[in-house]
């Protein structure tokens, strides 16, 4: 299977196999899922329509019971298509006791969403879970296991039994890593984002056994923060003839400061050597990041969407930013929107590129209600100034955004 590329808006199905810490996946032409915590402990499903003006109505709403409980831990899970399935869909998260679990979940003809299968793969804690897949059978995955200590695995599915099976498991911190991410580089080889000693941000690869899908690491791993390194997602940009590129996103301090930092990561396809080829800053003022991980979205050939939840205690708001940013021009924040969620802790924030256009957000919002909207990222603006802009779709105030009744 192919690495996810884009070409000048044009996105490929494989977007749908490289997703971050995300929560959000168009599951057909016409309808979204979004999978997290609603309430202190419950997991929900939430199907949302949209129809040819990208207006959003609410489809299905209930609770998501994974191995006899629709009890969920706190940390952000990672909702990804499989590859040539268009019936069911994989979800990692922290599940019941905070263990790790792997869920495929379905729907009914009334998109009801339930658990066709699951695999506990991880019996004493999970955080931060997130998935890439080397083909349309296998994938990997990176998260915090015992003790806060970093961990990856490789595991095969069943599309027939939904079966699905550890393959390698292996440990890359002995400290406490209170982030971790990943992204493909070709069949055999995952680039993946830790913190680890000092809580400083590194970098490694991972080599995969074609046949038995064993995983080696690399022998030098690339310490590209030597400060502070969490909340991070790592997400495939490009690739030319000698290098594959990829977008890293974290949060460089503790809760001193309010910045978000993103930097390009370029990986040498013949060695494997990894090299830090830009580094910028986003700053958000008055308001922290207060999130598991933030999502970035891959756009245009140098664009990029960003969504996060902040706070200036006790007020917590979901922001979603439009960014171009390369290692020659830099970083410019082009365009930005704030939805305020008052006094919510909001965990699950996601987004999902609709089309060339449009995008969706999905957010916990005022008064523990979900909240759902669409974006247009104008084309027509970029022919004239050489930039895009956000519109809201379904209305021009954030009162306008759809609310999806029944979350609490």
């Amino acid at each position: 299977m192919a690495i996810a590329t884009l070409n000048q808006l044009e996105i490929t199905s494989d977007y749908d196999l490289d997703r971050g810490y995300n929560c959000v996946l168009k599951i057909d032409s016409t309808h979204v899922l979004w999978c997290g915590q609603l309430s202190a402990v419950t997991l929900s499903a939430i199907v949302v329509a949209l129809d040819a003006s990208y207006n959003i109505s609410v489809t299905s709403n209930s609770a998501l019971t994974i191995d006899s409980s629709a009890t969920v831990g706190s940390w952000t899970g990672c909702l990804t298509a499989i590859p040539g399935i268009t019936t069911h869909v994989l979800y990692a998260v922290r599940g019941k006791n905070n263990d790790g679990y792997l869920a495929v979940l379905t729907w009914d003809e009334n998109y009801k969403v339930t658990c066709a299968a699951f695999l506990e793969h991880d019996t004493t804690l999970a955080g931060r879970q997130d998935l890439v897949w080397l083909d349309s059978t296998h994938f990997f995955l990176s998260y915090a296991g015992a003790s806060e200590y970093g961990r990856i695995k490789t595991f095969s599915i069943n599309t027939s039994t939904w079966a699905i099976t550890e393959l390698s498991n292996k440990q890359i911190t002995s400290v406490a890593c209170y982030t971790t991410s990943c992204a493909v580089i070709d069949s055999t080889h995952v680039l993946y984002a830790y913190q680890s000693t000092d809580s400083d941000g590194f970098l490694n690869v991972a080599t995969i056994n074609a046949s038995t899908f064993a995983i080696t690491t690399g022998a030098t791993p690339l310490e590209h923060d030597t400060t502070y390194c969490i909340d991070a997602c790592l997400r495939y940009w490009k690739s030319d003839a000698t290098k594959a590129y990829f977008y890293l996103g974290y949060r460089p301090t503790s809760n001193t400061e309010y910045l978000q930092r993103l930097k390009i990561i370029s990986v040498n396809l013949s060695t494997y050597a990894m090299t830090q080829e830009y580094s910028g800053d986003v700053s958000d003022g008055t308001k922290n990041s207060n999130q598991d991980a933030m999502v970035l979205i891959p756009y245009a050939p140098d664009h990029l969407v960003m969504v996060r939840d902040r706070y200036s205690y006790p007020n917590y708001d979901t922001k979603v930013y439009l960014i171009r940013m390369n290692s020659i021009t830099g970083l410019t924040v082009i365009d930005s929107v704030t939805y305020t969620t008052g006094s919510a802790y909001n965990l699950h924030s996601g987004g999902y590129l609709l089309d060339r256009r449009n995008m969706i957000v999905i957010f916990k919002g005022l008064g523990n209600d979900g909240y759902a909207q669409t974006l247009n990222i104008d084309r027509w603006v970029k022919r004239i100034n050489g930039t895009f802009r956000f519109a809201k779709v379904n209305g021009t105030s954030t009162e306008s955004i759809q609310k999806l009744s029944g979350m609490v």
